[in-house]
């Protein structure tokens, strides 16, 4: 049992390292379970693991690399049988599906006052897509690109090889592409006039 000034250098040590990133990983934990109370109830048991296992962190590691290995793995483990299995899928038979993928970019002037508009719209298009991603696809470009861990910090919180991981988000990004090049010309038959 720990005494008094022991929690007193664990509490100063974990709100120093662990606190500052609580919106980071409430952020990330909302894109994994795309619901908001089950996202608070990831974060809270994340933090409170983190707090007990404070003393584990060393001054080599990344605190929110860490945070997140921690919550991944909860997160991994409250997921039923099925779709714990749905995450180590084999990811080649998605690969059949992808056609190359199509390029996309976004052309406004930061000026224009539409642009605004078309930005918000396209983010939330982006969020879309990005949710509609199979599981193992999405949690690797979370981590990777949105979070920006690195493919070796990605790698030991999935528990895989580097290079699966680097084929995985090589993947989902032609597969983001992809569902980006139809937004974008399913857009562009809107906006064009019927004859």
């Amino acid at each position: 049992m720990l005494n008094w000034a022991q929690h007193s250098t664990r509490r100063l040590r974990f709100e120093q390292l662990a606190l500052p990133h609580l919106d980071v990983l409430h952020y990330a934990a909302l894109r994994l379970t795309k619901d908001a109370s089950e996202a608070d109830d990831l974060v809270q048991e994340t933090f409170l693991r983190a707090y007990r296992a404070i003393h584990q962190l060393t001054q080599e590691d990344s605190c929110r690399a860490w945070l997140m290995k921690i919550m991944t793995n909860i997160w991994l483990n409250r997921l039923p049988k099925r779709a714990h299995e749905s995450t180590a899928l084999d990811i080649d038979d998605f690969e059949a599906s992808l056609d190359g993928g199509v390029g996309w970019s976004l052309h406004t002037s930061p000026e224009a006052p539409e642009a605004a508009v078309i930005r918000k719209r396209f983010c939330e298009d982006i969020e879309e897509a990005l949710q509609r991603l199979p599981e193992a696809f999405r949690i690797v470009v979370i981590l990777a690109d949105i979070e920006e861990l690195s493919y070796r910090e990605v790698a030991e919180t999935l528990k895989c090889p580097v290079g699966t991981v680097m084929s995985r988000l090589h993947r989902a990004r032609k597969l983001l592409r992809k569902a980006l090049g139809e937004y974008s010309r399913g857009s562009q038959d809107r906006s064009s006039p019927h004859p």
